[in-house]
């Protein structure tokens, strides 16, 4: 029997990963000094997508489940309401993902001197 939480841990490092290739390729295509083809691109896009994966993947995937937990506490039955509830929390954890992704990607790019000289 699969594990039923596997394909939320799965979408959730898939989700990071996606964000931080998107952030990356945004930061080296909008920067006047840096180019896409170096190999501080490649190293930056490669490495920072297998971490984004590994460290907003997981922690993000362990805030879902301890929303969720925490739910079941509180929410005896179902309704409609509740499931447009969680659905807005997961929206909201996603862009909240996506943000901090960002930011910690341009970060690194602007801290790094190799990555954009």
């Amino acid at each position: 029997m699969d594990d039923p939480y596997e394909k939320q841990r799965q979408t959730a490092g898939s989700w990071a990963t996606l964000v931080w290739l998107a952030s990356g390729l945004s930061l080296y295509l909008t920067s006047e000094s840096a180019t896409l083809f170096s190999w501080s691109a490649l190293v930056f896009l490669a490495v920072g997508m297998f971490a984004a994966a590994i460290v907003f993947g997981i922690a993000f995937y362990l805030v879902q489940r301890a929303i969720a937990k925490a739910l079941m506490i509180f929410v005896s039955t179902p309704t409609p309401g509740v499931a447009t509830a969680i659905r807005s929390i997961g929206f909201v954890l996603l862009l909240l993902e996506a943000v901090l992704i960002y930011l910690v990607a341009s970060w690194i790019f602007h801290s790094v001197p190799f990555l954009h000289s």
